[in-house]
C-alpha cells in the first residue's frame, strides 16, 4: 500500500495492485480515513540483511582475480615461449 499525505497535492491512499482506494482532490480541506492492513511477515532484507552484498562482493572480487591470474599465465607463457 501506499499512502500519501500532501499539503497541496492529492491524498491518496493506493492498494498494492495499483487502485485507487480513496483520495482527496489537491487543495480541499479535508482528511482521509482509510483502514491500511500492515505487513507483519519480515521481508527478504530483513532474513539476510547486507548477506547478497557480499556474496556479490566477493564474486565479483573472485573474477577480477581469476581475470588476472589468467592474463598473467598468459603472459608468462608468451615470455617463456620467446625463450
Amino acid at each position: 500500500y501506499v499512502v500519501r499525505a500532501a499539503n497541496t497535492g492529492i491524498s491518496t491512499v493506493i492498494s498494492s495492485k495499483g487502485e485507487v482506494l480513496c483520495e482527496l482532490e489537491p487543495l480541499v480541506d479535508g482528511t482521509v480515513i482509510y483502514d491500511v492492513p500492515v505487513n507483519t511477515r519480515g521481508t527478504l532484507y530483513s532474513v539476510i540483511g547486507d548477506l547478497i552484498i557480499y556474496v556479490f562482493a566477493v564474486s565479483a572480487l573472485t573474477v577480477l582475480v581469476y581475470d588476472a591470474v589468467v592474463r598473467s599465465r598468459r603472459k608468462l607463457s608468451k615470455n617463456i615461449d620467446k625463450l
